[in-house]
């Protein structure tokens, strides 16, 4: 675990109150600590707020703050206050929504798995209200997804990623999700719902399957409903794919879900299968990074399989980054080379990254409405687009 005065040096006293207080939440630092830091240091509360809030922290820090007497200042702790209050209706509507659609699909023969968002917080967080969260995610399979998109449609939600229905088989293959907006409900929430047939976009390479992650389910009880979830070892799997390798640690909230699992549920997760999938999919050294980073900032050791050495500075400047502007920044892509095992590796990295960028997106159908047979206008055109929107920045 990183010196809390190193920490402090290098990314300042707003950052480093915020890890100490995730120690806290952790039970490897004490309240003690965090209130002496607080008297021994000019922290600007209004930069701490909006830290904690880009890194979507909000409510770990307000119930770990408010459970451990940490010397937060008061203004501060009011607008927690209101945060927590909507952030905690937000989430029992998005888990009445979250059933609906269950429901819904299953009543149209569909198998549709929730995962992610609500499902984690009932499984690995003290309560429904201590993680934020926007989206609904569901895996389902590809076949599915016109039945889907016609469901959806017939109920008034908004396909934001909506192409032709021509175009789906090439999304299938080319993409990893459809996005939709729910009707505002009668609280006036408006959800996103994301229907995802891979885990990962195709630029980022392969990793385990629907049919591995449907193969590997459990269930839990909601009241009156049953609904399938993916087991912790799955769920482990799914979440550091996302996490690890989509967006490697772009916030600290992803750093509290990965220590919750490694801390959590160690009995539970299948350690040498994710050994063996890790292996498989050539993510060992990624891994590694990933868990040392988790270690030297908030204090949580992995001991289940031998790790690589790594140097890992970049992934912690990442995880501490604000404001977070590194989403296809040059940063981003230096985190997908860092990791690989050989100049190789790198290559076919770089190759693929090119080739997945010069092919239309659902952005591009979208904006061109072309027909299918006149995709390779399509393939044309994306350059010329990319040139447009960079010249826009």
């Amino acid at each position: 675990m990183l010196d809390i005065h190193v920490i402090n040096s290098i990314y300042g006293a707003e950052k480093t109150l915020a890890i100490l207080i995730l120690r806290i939440f952790f039970k490897n630092a004490s309240t003690e600590e965090a209130n002496e830091f607080i008297n021994n240091n000019n922290i600007k509360w209004n930069l701490f707020y909006n830290i904690i809030k880009g890194h979507s922290i909000r409510p770990v820090v307000y119930y770990t703050s408010l459970q451990n007497q940490i010397k937060i200042d008061p203004s501060i702790v009011e607008i927690l206050k209101e945060d927590i209050s909507h952030i905690t209706i937000r989430r029992f509507q998005q888990l009445k929504k979250t059933i609906e659609i269950y429901e819904t699909l299953k009543g149209k023969d569909i198998d549709v798995i929730p995962y992610k968002g609500i499902n984690f917080c009932l499984g690995y967080y003290p309560s429904i209200e201590f993680r934020e969260s926007v989206d609904l995610d569901f895996l389902v399979d590809s076949k599915d997804v016109l039945k889907i998109k016609k469901t959806f449609e017939s109920k008034g939600y908004e396909c934001y990623t909506d192409v032709p229905d021509s175009y789906l088989n090439y999304l299938f293959k080319f993409a990893k999700d459809l996005c939709f907006f729910s009707k505002r409900d009668d609280l006036g929430f408006r959800f996103s719902i994301e229907i995802h047939w891979k885990l990962l976009e195709p630029s980022n390479g392969k990793f385990v399957s629907f049919y591995y992650l449907k193969n590997n389910l459990s269930k839990r009880k909601l009241g009156i409903h049953e609904i399938p979830e993916l087991n912790e070892t799955s769920n482990f799997l799914a979440y550091y794919s996302h996490h690890c390798i989509q967006y490697p640690l772009f916030k600290l909230k992803y750093l509290i879900d990965l220590g919750l699992m490694v801390q959590n549920t160690n009995r539970n997760i299948n350690w040498s299968e994710v050994n063996k999938v890790l292996i498989e999919f050539k993510q060992e050294k990624k891994f590694s990074a990933c868990i040392n980073t988790l270690s030297d900032i908030v204090g949580i050791n992995f001991d289940n399989f031998s790790l690589k050495q790594t140097n890992h500075k970049i992934l912690i400047d990442n995880v501490l980054e604000y404001p977070i502007t590194k989403h296809y920044s040059m940063q981003y892509f230096k985190l997908f080379f860092t990791f690989k095992n050989n100049l190789i590796e790198k290559i076919k990295t770089l190759t693929r990254f090119v080739f997945y960028a010069l092919l239309p997106t659902p952005g591009d159908i979208i904006t061109f409405k072309l027909p299918f047979w006149a995709f390779p206008i399509l393939c044309i055109l994306r350059p010329f687009r990319i040139i447009y929107k960079f010249l826009l920045k």
